[in-house]
């Protein structure tokens, strides 16, 4: 693995934030250049990733910056059906938002060493239902999008970094594509089995980006993990990204609902992803490379694999 991402919503010590990050555990700077140091030296690229723009609610929950919300008593709907009860976006429309993303960021990318800064900004369910909606009626909720995200791509070039998004918002908002900023990379995260990989890839490769494709190791929202349904996306994606000349591949591996889940319920997902993004068409032994690689030689790779479809 020569790619390794580290997202932060609010747990990184933010100068003049604290009220954010107290009780959160931050990495401090010193820790992230320590991290970014010891990834280096063994020809991994550590690289910086902070939401901007949704999934912001552990900022906006606090009063002082309740202003920079598109919505500040919450109320978005979600693509499941409920509702999200607190602010969770920020709003596209106002300047306030990029003053304080540039704050963020001249304190975090400096602390990494990597050319490249991924900007997150999916899953902006509030985008034009509250202070945007005027300009969203006005130029279109795609056109709003890609203002912003151009808007960030400008902080990242001041300081040598060219910018990743994830892919949900700008195919979503079909129109935002041609407006983005031409050498942005869009990440593409699709994480069951039987997801529309094939559609995205094709529309992301005749959109002219650069594009990658993240699979997931199916561990979160679990206690075992999910292996069939791992297997299957992460094939999936990995052949479906080469198909279609996607740069690169992730696999993702997040914490919902409280991060059920321990780290080895994660391993297969690791072990499998970086198996298919390097070699693909399927010729990994899983069990046998968990015993190789993480297990020191023991079978437990075998056990961990049908642990994970006991759901």
């Amino acid at each position: 693995i020569n790619h390794l991402q580290l997202y932060f919503e609010h747990a990184f010590a933010y100068a003049g934030h604290e009220a954010v990050w107290r009780d959160s555990s931050p990495f401090t700077p010193d820790e992230i250049r320590e991290l970014d140091r010891y990834c280096r030296e063994r020809f991994i690229d550590l690289v910086p990733n902070q939401n901007s723009l949704g999934h912001m609610e552990r900022w906006l929950e606090h009063p002082q910056y309740r202003h920079l919300a598109e919505l500040p008593e919450g109320g978005a709907p979600t693509p499941w059906g409920t509702i999200q009860e607190k602010a969770t976006g920020l709003s596209a429309a106002a300047p306030e938002t990029l003053e304080f993303l540039e704050d963020l960021y001249g304190q975090l990318l400096p602390c990494f060493t990597s050319s490249l800064f991924n900007a997150g900004c999916d899953e902006v369910f509030d985008l034009g239902l509250g202070k945007s909606r005027a300009l969203c009626e006005e130029i279109g909720k795609g056109a709003v999008y890609a203002r912003h995200i151009r808007a960030l791509d400008s902080f990242a070039k001041k300081q040598g970094l060219r910018l990743m998004i994830w892919a949900d918002m700008a195919l979503k908002h079909s129109a935002s594509l041609p407006g983005l900023p031409p050498d942005c990379i869009l990440i593409d995260w699709l994480y069951e089995a039987g997801d529309p990989v094939e559609d995205h890839c094709r529309r992301l490769a005749a959109s002219g980006h650069d594009f990658w494709v993240c699979a997931g190791t199916s561990s979160w929202n679990s206690i075992a993990g999910r292996t069939a349904n791992m297997i299957s996306n992460v094939r999936e994606c990995a052949a479906t990204g080469r198909k279609y000349g996607a740069k690169g591949f992730l696999a993702a591996d997040w914490g919902d609902a409280g991060h059920w889940q321990m780290l080895p319920v994660s391993f297969a997902g690791f072990v499998y992803a970086a198996a298919e993004g390097w070699y693909g068409e399927g010729q990994s032994n899983l069990s046998e490379a968990l015993n190789h690689h993480v297990f020191g030689g023991t079978h437990d790779g075998a056990a961990w694999i049908e642990l994970g479809n006991l759901y």
